[in-house]
């Protein structure tokens, strides 16, 4: 399901109606996701399980089991999306409900937690995001980067076993072809 226009837009602009009152609770959120997103593919979706109360709002509660549960993100995404709206959430309890909503499907998806971070981060007014991004990986480590070098690494291996592969199977082809063995059976 996806959500009317006018209810998000309505969530993007209170979003800076809150800069001060309820960054503090944002902070938390995100920084919640960041670590959930690091155990999760470091040990696991189902390590996550005892998070489940980690945060107080129904949505994190609903979605954190389906995940546990294995349930996939193109059903999670609309029963999510349902229960934001009929919930008739406001304010910022309708930012924290679409935080939730975008962190349980980077969840999902087991992104990476820099990742997740940043993603997070653009839906909260937060005064000093660097600071929230240096206390969370430190100077020096480049999560992102390190994923993608070892992402490239999988792909080439996956390319070079698919031309082995491809190259077997062409010989066989062949063999088969010269061997007198006709495809007119």
């Amino acid at each position: 399901m996806i959500l009317p226009y006018s209810f998000l837009k309505q969530a993007v602009y209170r979003r800076h109606a809150f800069r001060r009152k309820g960054h503090k609770n944002l902070e938390t959120l995100i920084v919640l996701f960041a670590g959930l997103a690091k155990k999760g593919r470091q040990e696991g979706l189902l390590s996550l399980e005892p998070d489940i109360n980690a945060f107080g709002h129904p949505v994190f509660h609903a979605g954190l089991r389906m995940i546990i549960d294995g349930v996939k993100r193109e059903h999670a995404d609309p029963i999510l999306a349902a229960r934001i709206y009929f919930a008739g959430y406001r304010g910022m309890r309708l930012l924290e409900a679409l935080m939730i909503r975008e962190g349980l499907l980077s969840l999902q998806a087991e992104e990476n937690a820099a990742l997740v971070l940043e993603k997070l981060l653009q839906y909260a007014a937060i005064p000093d995001k660097d600071a929230l991004r240096e206390r969370l990986f430190p100077a020096g480590r480049e999560p992102v980067t390190r994923d993608i070098a070892r992402l490239n690494k999988k792909i080439k291996k996956c390319r070079d076993t698919l031309g082995r592969y491809l190259e077997e199977k062409d010989r066989l082809v062949n063999s088969l072809d010269h061997g007198g063995i006709s495809d007119d059976l």
